[in-house]
């Protein structure tokens, strides 16, 4: 039986080596690979943080030192999992949970923005809509979201009481237990087609870009078509993407994704972007230019696709929106302003391979070298997050509004109200100020999920 440290010297948990170990593993994952060690600034920080190494009281503190620019251009997104939470989340398609994902209003009211089917939470009768005022008796205004003791760890059997006040003004108490939760990435009940004026209109809701979606979101394309068919029509006119949630995950699935919906082989989706070190020791200038891939079950002719966005949708999700734009007649975002993460991660294995640390190691452009885009991507057509009709009922806000612009030809649209003092990088306005990434879990940072 292997000699461990104390559990006080663990950097997270599970985690199989010390403190000690941990911190000098992540500087100099940091040396190496972090993608912004092209700024002078960020070389110069390593020596002094190697200096005072172990006065740093844990890996999250390191973290908050190492981050390039935090403010703007690292909220987070470089952080720290469990070797076990990673392989549960992307390759088995799971996590534990309670199976809801959680919205705070302007008013400050926290809001099921999504329930998973078959979850702890749907067994239990609760919908999207529902506003949790209290955990074990605590009001949610005394607690923080992104704390793990609010909801407490993701582990099978944690227990939380919650009081729910229901869609339909009653008041509940509710006892909920973790369990496994199945991501459920491309929801067969949200994927679905409009006829509006004579035009086929699929909609399909992508909830996360793990490996189990590959195969979903084929099934997704040909039952828009099936769907389309019955209707009399001969196929889909335009699509709509509801991302709104997506805080994205593999690439790999994006690829997949964006040749499903242009039907291209060969042409340019996006390009990486390495520091020069990692472009010496691993670059590969075959593979640093992605492209579309053929895929049988793709959508052909599609020239029309209405994404629907919120500041959750960032990384892959905004990385599937910037390389499929330039091949499209029509590209319109309806929503509000995406998060803004333009650069993605490496998850490199650390503290005797117990540890994964998802460091940002490089950057994308799409075929015409735009990106950057790390103020979030400003919307065409401004709608709410409409939390009182579920995801995919035409009645909803932002579905209403995509498939409005349909019907009018883009004469319906409410345009955002744009802030002059902020502007994306290739000068348009933006909303507001780039969302951070945050939450105690994969699915809590990636889907806000609970």
């Amino acid at each position: 039986m292997a000699a461990v440290p104390p559990a006080s010297t663990f950097p997270a948990p599970h985690s199989q080596c010390s403190l000690d170990v941990a911190r000098r593993d992540v500087l100099d994952i940091f040396e190496n690979f972090y993608y912004f060690n092209s700024e002078p600034t960020q070389v110069a920080k390593y020596a002094d943080v190697r200096s005072r190494l172990s006065t740093f009281a844990s890996v999250d503190a390191l973290l908050d030192e190492l981050r390039y620019q935090p403010g703007f251009y690292d909220r987070g997104f470089t952080y720290y999992a469990t070797v076990e939470e990673v392989d549960q989340y992307y390759t088995a398609g799971e996590y534990f949970g309670f199976g809801f994902s959680v919205g705070i209003d302007d008013d400050g009211a926290w809001r099921l923005i999504d329930v998973f089917g078959g979850s702890p939470a749907d067994s239990a009768g609760l919908t999207r809509g529902d506003t949790i005022l209290a955990v074990n008796g605590t009001l949610t205004s005394m607690l923080d979201l992104n704390s793990e003791s609010t909801f407490g760890p993701s582990e099978p059997g944690v227990v939380r009481t919650l009081r729910i006040l229901h869609l339909n003004g009653v008041e509940q108490e509710v006892t909920l237990t973790k369990a496994t939760v199945g991501l459920d990435p491309v929801p067969p009940a949200r994927v679905r087609v409009f006829d509006v004026a004579g035009r086929m209109v699929g909609y399909v809701f992508f909830r996360t870009f793990i490996e189990d979606a590959e195969p979903l979101l084929r099934q997704a394309m040909v039952s828009l078509v099936d769907q389309a068919v019955a209707l009399g029509g001969t196929g889909i006119d335009d699509l709509v993407l509801d991302l709104r949630y997506n805080g994205g995950g593999a690439v790999r699935t994006a690829e997949v994704l964006g040749s499903l919906m242009t039907a291209l082989d060969g042409d340019v989706f996006f390009s990486y972007e390495y520091n020069d070190w990692v472009t010496t020791n691993y670059g590969d200038p075959n593979d640093d230019v992605r492209r579309f891939q053929f895929e049988a079950d793709a959508l052909p002719g599609l020239q029309n696709v209405y994404y629907l966005t919120d500041a959750g949708t960032a990384s892959a999700s905004e990385l599937t929106i910037s390389g499929v734009s330039p091949y499209m007649t029509r590209s319109v975002l309806v929503g509000a302003q995406t998060g803004g993460k333009p650069v993605g991660q490496w998850g490199l294995e650390y503290c005797n391979r117990s540890m994964v640390l998802f460091i940002v190691t490089f950057r994308t452009v799409n075929s015409m070298d735009e990106g950057d885009y790390y103020t979030g991507m400003p919307v065409d057509c401004a709608a709410s997050d409409d939390w009182d009709h579920p995801l995919g009922d035409p009645s909803e806000a932002r579905l209403g509004a995509a498939l409005d612009h349909v019907e009018s030809n883009g004469a319906i649209c409410t345009a955002p109200v744009m802030r002059a003092a902020a502007q994306s990088l290739n000068g348009a306005p933006v909303l507001a100020a780039p969302s951070a990434i945050a939450g105690p879990s994969l699915a809590a940072k990636l889907i806000r999920a609970f």
